[in-house]
């Protein structure tokens, strides 16, 4: 249900435009904390999009490659008797 502060019947086009701009503008503001999270994960916002397979694609191309990083660790890491002498 409408209430009186969404209409703009009867506003002149000049209002409707300001009104559609502030809207505009509230709506790509509610977006921003999903885009933040997005990019310090190394993710990517799919926002604004009806095409499903667009953002699915996106998806899909960005996973296409990885990086694997390791850690190999002296033999005396776990050597038991240095572990136990520790404790």
């Amino acid at each position: 249900m409408l209430n009186s502060d969404d209409n703009t019947y009867g506003m002149s086009s000049k209002s409707v435009g300001r009104e559609t701009e502030s809207r505009n503008e509230i709506f790509i503001d509610s977006q921003q904390s999903l885009r933040f999270l997005a990019y310090e994960t190394g993710g990517l916002p799919f926002v604004n999009q009806n095409n499903l397979n667009l953002g699915l694609q996106r998806a899909i191309n960005d996973q296409k490659g990885y990086y694997l990083l390791g850690y190999q660790p002296d033999e005396e890491t776990f050597d038991p008797k240095k572990i136990s002498s520790i404790n």
